[in-house]
């Protein structure tokens, strides 16, 4: 694992570290690796799942960095940088500079191209690679949630949110992003991460590192949207009680 570190962090190298952007999309795998481990030793994985997953964590997003070439933008509509990074990876053959076990490429191919995808669809996968899949959706929004904390103001105002995103949130179902991205819409999108969780570890590390809360407690509330703004967040809260 040290050497397909190496080798992400001589890839990341080529783009600016003094863009924000780029920093957060260095720090953030890496983080999401760290995690990675931690879980493993909760979910009692073995070496290679381990290894696996940590791999898995490191490259899932490695198609952000073209992407902000591109379109300086996170907006997976204007690119999808999960698919870059299959197409990056697999179609041009750079895996092979970072993982030689040939035999694992298939779920590091599927896990990277659905751990961005609104809804996850994956009727005809195995159940070995199925659970790669949803392990690294999770490990993303944990720390996508910590990522916000570190980095990020949090606004709330709900004239900013279009009234689709409540509907569907309040269903409790996870939000398909359209128009222009603001601090509202992320907003509640992230509180919506809290419907599409797969393991009960996911919602263990979340109170135990307090990220939703401190995501809430870090909120600046238009005056008028704070009743609404305390029913999404109540929503959320009894959405981690429930799983757990």
């Amino acid at each position: 694992m040290d050497q397909a570190k190496e080798a992400f962090l001589a890839y990341a190298s080529k783009y600016d570290k003094s863009d924000l952007k780029v920093r957060i999309k260095i720090e953030h795998p890496l983080r999401v690796l760290a995690l990675s481990t931690i879980f493993a030793q909760r979910l009692n994985l073995n070496e290679e799942d381990t290894k696996l997953i940590n791999i898995i964590s490191l490259l899932h997003d490695i198609g952000r960095f073209h992407q902000l070439e591109v379109v300086n933008s996170f907006q997976d509509d204007l690119f999808d940088h999960a698919a870059y990074g299959v197409k990056y990876l697999f179609d041009e053959g750079h895996i092979k500079e970072f993982w030689p076990e040939e035999k694992d490429y298939d779920i590091i191919k599927k896990a990277i191209y659905y751990h961005n995808k609104h809804v996850l669809e994956v009727p005809n996968f195995d159940e070995r690679t199925n659970f790669f899949v949803k392990l690294i959706r999770d490990l993303d929004k944990i720390d996508i949630l910590n990522t916000i904390n570190l980095e990020h103001n949090v606004y709330f105002k709900k004239e900013d949110v279009p009234e689709e995103y409540f509907q569907e949130y309040f269903k409790g179902q996870s939000i398909k992003i359209f128009g222009k991205p603001n601090p509202s819409k992320t907003f509640i999108l992230t509180c919506a991460y809290m419907f599409d969780l797969n393991f009960k570890e996911s919602i263990i590390i979340l109170k135990e590192r307090k990220y939703l809360d401190k995501f809430i407690a870090k909120a600046q509330v238009d005056p008028d949207s704070q009743e609404l703004f305390t029913k999404i967040t109540d929503l959320a809260l009894a959405q981690l009680e429930k799983e757990e």
